[in-house]
């Protein structure tokens, strides 16, 4: 299972999600390296806007699209004898 964090952007306008990597525990899929001492708690009581890191979900994509080629299980193979 892959975790998401929202840190608030510059200025403190609006939060940005990322997903953390598995390792190191601080840094994103995306590459980035999170303070952890900034949290957005207060932000969400204030309603301000939130967006997605798309280098993040582009990246959690493809892991979950690898996950799910090497789970699929192979198609039953037919024979053609007559």
């Amino acid at each position: 299972m892959y975790e998401m964090r929202a840190e608030s952007t510059p200025g403190g306008s609006e939060m940005l999600w990322h997903v953390i990597a598995k390792v190191p525990a601080t840094g994103t899929l995306c590459g980035y390296t999170l303070a952890p001492d900034r949290t957005v708690t207060a932000l969400l009581s204030e309603g301000v806007a939130e967006r997605y890191c798309v280098p993040c979900m582009s990246a959690f994509r493809s892991v979950m699209e690898s996950h799910a080629q090497r789970e699929a299980p192979e198609p039953p193979h037919t024979s053609r004898e007559p």
